[in-house]
């Protein structure tokens, strides 16, 4: 469920630094995703996070890049009603 997910997010999203991005990215990835309304989750924790912790910005822009490629192989999400892109 929605709230399950949000959960799951917050904690990685917390724990995420330069040395566990690549660990922490692939965590989210496989935290259950899986729905446009899990997307919106996702995207609004990240805008959170980047406009509350300048220092991590080009962090949290390599990770949308990576999940905006993730959400397109794997057809999560409505590209009309927002990616990680836009």
């Amino acid at each position: 469920d929605n709230q399950t997910i949000t959960r799951r997010i917050r904690s990685i999203l917390n724990k995420i630094t330069l040395e566990k991005f690549v660990k922490l990215s692939g965590e989210l990835m496989e935290c259950g995703i899986s729905t446009q309304g899990h997307l919106e989750i996702l995207m609004h924790e990240i805008m959170e996070k980047a406009t509350t912790q300048h220092h991590f910005i080009k962090m949290y822009t390599d990770l949308c890049k990576i999940l905006d490629e993730w959400t397109t192989e794997h057809g999560i999400g409505d590209s009309s009603k927002g990616t990680f892109k836009r």
